[in-house]
């Protein structure tokens, strides 16, 4: 006998695949409501908010529209993050950056020892870092869709994680 709801369940399927707007699998994170994607290494895992809330980074970052959150170990150790901030892109191109380096420096208590502008993968970037207190830190903001987009990660500042943490900022693509 067959059954009469096959056609229409796999439809209803590859309906909810289809309008997924954040992919994560195999390695890559797509953001198809943004525009990017990122590479992820294959040993990392996925956190659910809740998770990774025992992260000084996460709980630093309440409130915002936290889309991923990643990990190679202990959250508490390490944790890569994607956000869309609450601001539009315009607003975020009116403040000037050495003002939002000083003020995020200062609201984190934070030794800036990266502060830069550089395209990455089609983006314009801005990448602001340092330490505080045992952690290294570091943010990279884009925009895409006028909204600005975060790449965050923390470490321990005494950790080897710091090139890995790189190397998922600089697979970043435009999509």
């Amino acid at each position: 006998m067959k059954c009469k709801w096959t056609l229409p369940v796999c439809m209803l399927f590859l309906l909810v695949i289809s309008c997924q707007t954040e992919i994560f699998e195999n390695g890559v994170y797509r953001n198809r409501e943004y525009h990017f994607s990122l590479e992820i290494p294959d040993d990392w895992r996925r956190l659910s908010e809740e998770e990774a809330g025992g992260s000084p980074l996460v709980q630093s970052m309440k409130g915002l529209d936290n889309r991923l959150f990643v990990t190679p170990s202990d959250p508490k150790d390490a944790v890569f993050t994607v956000s869309v901030l609450d601001i539009t892109g315009d607003k975020f191109i009116m403040i000037p950056w050495t003002k939002f380096v000083a003020q995020l420096s200062n609201l984190a208590g934070m030794e800036v020892q990266l502060n830069r502008k550089e395209d990455i993968g089609g983006m314009k970037v801005f990448r602001v870092g340092g330490v505080s207190e045992e952690y290294y830190r570091e943010l990279t903001l884009f925009i895409s869709e006028q909204r600005v987009i975060q790449l965050a990660f923390f470490i321990r500042s005494n950790s080897d994680l710091k090139s890995r943490m790189h190397r998922i900022v600089y697979s970043l693509e435009k999509r």
